[in-house]
């Protein structure tokens, strides 16, 4: 099962890299809070980044630009 390590660094591994686990113990970490399961993977391609900040970029919905029923 593939998880990564939330809050601090688990073991050898950083947060936010993804490792591959046996399911019986990736359960059991996961209950006690040192890891989440991998469930959905992001494209950088898609995620536009800002040059001042260098984290992604705000994408807001707007209520006036969407076609009314």
């Amino acid at each position: 099962m593939k998880v990564t390590p939330i809050g601090k660094n688990f073991n050898k591994h950083q947060i936010g890299e993804k490792f591959e686990s046996p399911e019986k113990l990736a359960f059991a970490l996961i209950k006690l809070g040192k890891v989440a399961a991998v469930t959905q993977t992001v494209k950088v391609e898609d995620v536009d980044i800002s040059p001042r900040t260098g984290q992604p970029k705000r994408a807001y919905r707007r209520r006036d630009m969407q076609a009314s029923a």
